[in-house]
């Protein structure tokens, strides 16, 4: 048995007989599988053997490779080069081979061209705009830009000269300060303070009259009651305290300077010899001992150890005193 095609069908020619009816069925069941437009018809010429006609499906539209004549001819001529428009500029096909990945686009990415640009270029315009009141307080307190290096230059030298000056001007103050605190304290270091508080200016330096032993005064006498408290008149160190005569109970100070301080006619005496005594500290009390009329402080300023008195209200004054 052999397959024959012709006329646009198959047909099974040969002895029939010598194969049995399983073996037709099978060749036919292949062919009726293998198209399902087969279908199988009898042949009575062929004296009873089984005949399978195939008829071809229904053709499919042409695609790009098989397409129609007239059709490849008018896509030929649309991608012909030289019938494109002359003001067309004209594109070389971009070919890839298969299995290969194809160049980017160049075509820059605008609002034009891109949604997603025009999206992001709308919502940039749509932002909230900077808050007012910032650029005037960046104005107020930054300084405006120079246009140039020089001008920044310039500006930059004035700014350190102004600095300078009141760099200089500032040191100028605080010396100044510091020369009135110097003076204040070398003021209050000379200041004296007065004996005692409470007294009547009862006789002055260079009195004369008999109830002097000498003749002349030789202090001041500061009439108070006795018992009012005496004080040191500056720092000083306790030279002597005893009674000496006319002057009574004496105390003699010696200042920094040398100048001494007598104290007489106290009646009491609450220092000792060699003690170190500040400027205010008591050291006695007022009282009638030695050659007096009644109770009294007789002071005396003498320059120096064995010096002569002078008077007490020029150099009182000088320390600031004016009994």
């Amino acid at each position: 048995m052999s397959l024959a095609v012709a006329g646009g069908g198959v047909a099974l020619t040969g002895d029939a007989r010598q194969a049995g009816p399983q073996d037709t069925a099978l060749v036919t069941d292949e062919f009726t599988a293998a198209s399902p437009d087969a279908r199988r018809t009898l042949d009575p010429a062929l004296d009873g053997s089984e005949s399978v006609s195939l008829e071809p499906a229904a053709p499919e539209p042409p695609t790009s490779s098989t397409q129609a004549p007239e059709q490849r001819s008018a896509d030929a001529s649309a991608a012909d080069p030289a019938e494109a428009p002359p003001d067309t500029p004209v594109e070389a096909p971009h070919e890839s081979p298969a299995g290969s990945v194809a160049a980017p686009d160049p075509t820059p990415l605008t609002s034009d061209t891109s949604p997603l640009a025009a999206q992001l270029q709308a919502q940039s315009q749509a932002e909230e705009p900077a808050a007012p009141g910032l650029a005037s307080l960046a104005s107020a307190v930054l300084p405006p830009m120079l246009p140039d290096v020089a001008a920044q230059q310039e500006a930059f030298a004035a700014e350190q000269a102004r600095i300078a000056a009141l760099v200089e001007q500032r040191v100028a103050e605080l010396k100044a300060e510091e020369e009135a605190r110097a003076a204040e304290e070398a003021r209050r270091a000379n200041e004296w303070v007065m004996p005692l508080s409470k007294y009547r200016l009862s006789a002055r330096f260079g009195q004369a009259g008999s109830l002097w032993s000498s003749g002349r005064h030789t202090g001041i006498d500061l009439s108070a009651p006795t018992g009012t408290p005496l004080v040191a008149m500056q720092d000083a160190v306790v030279v002597s305290t005893s009674y000496a005569g006319a002057y009574g109970n004496r105390t003699v100070l010696r200042l920094a300077d040398g100048t001494e301080l007598w104290y007489a006619h106290q009646s009491r005496i609450d220092v000792e010899a060699g003690q170190m005594v500040r400027k205010g500290d008591r050291i006695g009390a007022v009282g009638a001992t030695g050659n007096v009329t009644g109770p009294h402080l007789h002071l005396e300023v003498r320059p120096g150890k064995n010096a002569d008195p002078v008077d007490p209200l020029p150099i009182m004054a000088e320390h600031g005193l004016k009994p």
